[in-house]
């Protein structure tokens, strides 16, 4: 095997330190600059939707945050763009559609809102019902058992027959 010229003896340019920003572009494939636009992003979702605080929204709103910051970094680089970047297109336009479906399953559209808003009242109403239906039950078994002559139970201890 036939081997080329030894490598130059010119001294290596030192590593570059944690956070050097010298080759960044516009952001929209960094995870750094994602995660701090999406902390702008943040603080104006909660001023419109404070329900996205809760816990049980986490991953959702994570998701969302991410996508819609991704986009709006992508949507930037392309407006300043001489010239039209296909693969950074691509990214804010798979960001966008991921932030309108996660927004709108958080509730941040006006159909989106909607579906909620009667999840929210069915899951209450579910439990209104319920809570009826037991009431029921315990009234038709006292009502069976004065007419039958039955001992009445109320359900809390163990019936042995």
């Amino acid at each position: 095997m036939i081997r080329g010229p030894p490598m130059s003896d010119a001294p290596r340019h030192p590593d570059f330190e944690p956070g050097n920003v010298v080759a960044f572009r516009h952001g929209s494939y960094s995870e750094r600059a994602i995660a701090e636009r999406a902390k702008l992003v943040h603080a104006s979702l909660l001023e419109v939707a404070p329900w996205c605080a809760e816990d049980r929204y986490l991953p959702s709103v994570n998701r969302y945050l991410q996508a819609t910051a991704r986009e709006t970094l992508a949507h930037e680089a392309l407006m300043a763009a001489g010239k039209l970047s296909t693969r950074l297109l691509e990214t804010a336009t798979a960001a966008a559609r991921l932030a309108w479906s996660m927004g709108d399953a958080l509730g941040l559209t006006p159909a989106g809102h909607a579906r909620l808003k009667l999840l929210v009242a069915g899951a209450t109403g579910a439990e209104m019902e319920l809570a009826e239906l037991a009431e029921q039950g315990r009234q038709t078994s006292g009502y069976r058992a004065l007419v039958e002559g039955e001992p009445v139970h109320d359900g809390g201890g163990d019936d042995a027959a």
